[in-house]
């Protein structure tokens, strides 16, 4: 499926199947303020086949995947988040073993709404299964709101600048010019005796 839209392209074509059973467990705990602790963890048995290529580039950044990755096991895995929904950092990680085959990569940048986050999804599997999912989020917009902050007192003091400069040049203009007509009188003056 390939799309575009405000400015991002986006392509992606594969298959995903999967058939299991998992119990999951999730708590969060608010440490101050908008700042909290989001943990979950689960373990399930599942059979599964994924195979795909996709991405996208845009005003909101860029993010690719490619992979295939087929078999049956028993997983479990954990994640934590900290920080508000604005800023914040994550690490998944899942475990696997069982008859399974395959790699799949993804990763990328991309800001929306003013959040820039930067993530990458690693899995694995030779007999063995393992998954990584880091990723962080920060929000941008305080540094753009102070760099509106200090633009605007500075391109106000520059217009005040050059209105000063611009009244002086014009005030030095008319003493030169009211120099030169009193020179004119005096040297006009000057003769006739």
């Amino acid at each position: 499926m390939a799309k575009a839209q405000k400015g991002n392209a986006s392509a992606n074509v594969g298959a995903h199947a999967e058939v299991g059973a998992y119990s999951k467990v999730e708590n969060e705990t608010k440490v101050a303020g908008p700042v909290k602790v989001k943990s979950e963890a689960h373990a399930g048995t599942k059979v599964y086949s994924d195979v795909g290529v996709g991405g996208s580039i845009g005003t909101n950044g860029a993010e690719g995947h490619a992979g295939a990755i087929a078999g049956s096991c028993a997983e479990v895995g954990a994640s934590t988040t900290i920080g508000s929904d604005r800023n914040n950092a994550s690490i998944g990680a899942k475990v696997s073993v069982g008859p399974q085959i395959g790699a799949k990569v993804g990763g990328g940048a991309t800001v929306e709404d003013g959040k820039l986050t930067v993530g990458a999804d690693v899995k694995l599997a030779l007999g063995v299964g393992i998954t990584l999912q880091p990723s962080i989020t920060v929000d941008t917009r305080p540094v753009a709101n102070a760099a509106k902050a200090v633009a605007k007192p500075v391109a106000a003091a520059v217009t005040h600048t050059a209105t000063a400069v611009n009244n002086t040049a014009k005030k030095a203009g008319s003493a030169v010019k009211n120099v030169d007509e009193k020179s004119k009188i005096l040297v006009t003056h000057g003769t006739q005796d």
